[in-house]
């Protein structure tokens, strides 16, 4: 049999095999889930789940929806990162579809769009609002500009008449093919933080011409046990600092300038024991969950969420001598969300946590089946020196108002704010025609973590190996 042949039948009996396979999902599928963007000097928020983009004045209970002038440059695919830039004049949607689409706030109109060769992970703007910073899974950080975005480089394509794609974006630098997972630029722009798979952060100088590339690096910052899932930057604490989290449960506190190390906070028992090096293996535990979203508040506020848990945890930078630490001030239940995953900060320094939660039947409170996108929503106590006292208190119904306006309508509950989102909700009906499913907790971390494999198993995928094969 040709070498050909024999390849493309290997492949075929791998992929047979792959699709009975619990641990395989096609084309790397991950369930939608919500995501959430502040506005940074309005009263504006943003929420995305699968394909849609809704836009909502808390203040009246308005909504918006970003538009594009030709269907094709809608999102086609599941959107995966939302976020303003610091001046508020655009915000900026990615994800599944390769798409990196701009939109002014002005009039929710698209001002650019830009093609990713791969899936979006991650978007952060320059500190001046010109350019947008996108990741994708193959391990590269792409650049394009926010106001315009130059004709797309097809000849045959402008000749015929044909519709041609997006441009893509000008590369800046690559993670040697780990998953990018995070872009954040500094608090006074001279830096591009981008975490990854493999455990690192990389620390860029933002070129002054990003279409020729960021070539130097400032540093590394090399610590984490697991995958580096999400970053930060605190505001307000007088220093240069970067807070990073990941698959080893830690929230750890960095000088970006030169890499250094200034503290790391274990979350769970799994954590502590793999940070503290008394358990190899600790990752593997249940208990070590992986941090899937964080976000920073005034006052040096932070809060995470971790994957398998209903709770936000709130910490606080506090002041040591020259430097600060990170300390565990309160744990807070984000009922009726089942599944937290995204979180952020809005002007009056509430703290906003989007999630799926069972929709239940109001006769029987029995499960319908279906998936629905809630808010929970809780404001700052006004603590902030005692230790014991709560940072934040969940909303109430009473709580809810600026004047006499209500914040949001409300639906049932004071923390169930989705009825305004009502039109993101989705069923898990609708997700198996679309080819998806849903069971259990959404699993934001599933692409991220590595799958183990034994012994038994490695020695007998490598008998299998096309090379092996062909020698005997």
């Amino acid at each position: 049999m040709p070498r050909r042949a024999k390849t493309e039948t290997a492949k075929k009996e791998r992929n047979a095999k792959q699709q009975h396979n619990p641990n395989f999902q096609e084309e790397h599928f991950v369930a939608p889930f919500p995501v959430l963007a502040f506005h940074p000097s309005e009263s504006l928020v943003a929420l995305a789940y699968g394909k849609s983009v809704r836009i909502c004045n808390p203040s009246t209970g308005s909504l918006a929806s970003p538009t594009a002038d030709e269907d094709k440059l809608q999102h086609s695919e599941t959107i995966r990162t939302l976020a303003f830039s610091e001046n508020g004049e655009f915000l900026v949607s990615a994800g599944d579809d390769k798409l990196v689409k701009v939109w002014k706030t002005a009039d929710w109109k698209c001002s650019s769009t830009w093609r990713s060769p791969k899936k979006v992970s991650s978007i952060a703007f320059s500190k001046d609002g010109k350019w947008v910073f996108f990741s994708n899974k193959f391990g590269e950080v792409h650049a394009g500009t926010c106001s315009s975005a130059p004709p797309p480089q097809d000849a045959e394509a402008s000749s015929t008449g044909a519709s041609s794609e997006p441009p893509l974006g000008y590369l800046l630098f690559g993670h040697c093919c780990s998953i990018v997972t995070d872009t954040k630029v500094t608090s006074d722009g001279k830096y591009l933080i981008s975490a990854d798979r493999d455990e690192k952060i990389r620390v860029s100088k933002v070129p002054r011409e990003p279409e020729k590339g960021a070539h130097e690096i400032q540093s590394y910052c090399l610590g984490h046990r697991s995958f580096v899932s999400c970053l930060a930057i605190p505001s307000n604490i007088g220093a240069s600092r970067l807070l990073s989290a990941g698959g080893d449960g830690t929230v750890r506190l960095w000088c970006p300038e030169d890499g250094t190390l200034l503290d790391t906070l274990a979350l769970t028992e799994g954590a502590r024991a793999l940070t503290e090096g008394d358990a190899e293996d600790a990752d593997e535990d249940p208990a070590c969950s992986a941090v899937v979203a964080m976000a920073t508040g005034a006052g040096g506020v932070v809060a995470v969420l971790l994957e398998r848990s209903p709770d936000v945890f709130l910490m606080q930078l506090e002041s040591v001598g020259d430097g600060h630490r990170l300390v565990l001030r309160q744990r807070l239940r984000c009922s009726p969300i089942l599944a937290p995953c995204s979180v952020t900060f809005d002007l009056q320094q509430r703290i906003w946590v989007a999630g799926l939660s069972s929709v239940k039947t109001a006769e029987e409170d029995q499960d319908t089946g279906s998936e629905s996108v809630t808010l929970f929503v809780a404001s700052p106590t006004g603590n902030t020196g005692a230790a014991e006292e709560p940072l934040y208190k969940p909303l109430t119904t009473a709580d809810l108002s600026i004047g006499d306006k209500r914040v949001l309508p409300m639906h049932q509950v004071a923390q169930s704010l989705g009825a305004c989102f009502g039109s993101l909700s989705t069923t898990a009906l609708e997700l198996e025609e679309e080819g998806m499913t849903v069971g259990g907790p959404v699993p934001l971390m599933g692409g991220l973590t590595k799958r183990k494999i034994s012994e038994a198993e490695r020695e007998k995928n490598k008998a299998n190996r096309l090379d092996k094969r062909m020698k005997t």
